[in-house]
């Protein structure tokens, strides 16, 4: 399992942050019960999926160490919803995943990346068996989104596979399946940003969960 300055780190360089500010940020969230606390010994690792997935919606959508907390509490009360007709739970036919297809009715943003931490690090879609590292002409090149807006909390979850033309190019043709999370009828402001990220950082947040 990794440790909180390991997953500080990672998270810091593929979001280009002070790796200070993030190393604050997970003691803010263990301080509050968000993360775990760091096992003591040499070498032991105590970072969870969860732990991991806390960590990376707060360095995400702020660099305030005060309001990591708030911020969190804020995803994870962002539920998946049937706007314009999309499902609440995922089928995902073309690139299965047990650990994602489980969530239920009512997940959150917070939930859906866990499960995709847990299905890379030792699921469905972990080493040898990860679809994302493949280079496969047949089956096409899968991708995986995250956006968390705000102030005014909501996200958005989605997966992609792009399939190849004849010729061996990425086509426009592509099977998809996304979600939504978050309430459609709050009162919207005239600012909204959103933070975005893929499957590349969480495949590499998996691996040290695993090492």
């Amino acid at each position: 399992m990794a440790k909180p300055g390991e997953l500080a780190e990672l998270i810091s360089r593929r979001f280009r942050l002070e790796v200070a500010t993030v190393r604050q940020q997970a003691r803010e969230l263990r301080d509050h019960g968000l993360m775990s606390k760091e096992k003591a010994g040499r070498g032991a690792g105590s970072m969870t999926a969860r732990d991991a997935a806390h960590l990376l919606v707060a360095a995400a959508v702020t660099t305030s160490v005060k309001k990591s907390v708030e911020c969190v509490r804020q995803y994870q009360s962002c539920r998946v919803t049937d706007w314009r007709g999309h499902r609440k739970t995922w089928t995902l036919a073309f690139l299965p995943c047990v650990e994602i297809n489980i969530l239920p009715d009512d997940h959150s943003i917070v939930d859906v990346i866990e499960a995709a931490l847990v299905s890379f690090s030792k699921g469905d879609w972990a080493d040898e068996h990860n679809p994302f590292e493949m280079e496969r002409r047949d089956m096409g090149k899968p991708e995986m989104r995250f956006y968390l807006s705000g102030p005014v909390v909501s996200a958005s979850s989605n997966i992609t596979l792009f399939k190849y033309d004849r010729a061996g190019h990425i086509s426009h043709d592509a099977e998809q399946e996304s979600h939504y999370y978050g309430d459609p009828d709050e009162k919207k402001i005239d600012y909204i940003f959103h933070a975005v990220f893929t499957h590349v950082t969480l495949i590499e947040i998996a691996n040290i969960l695993r090492a």
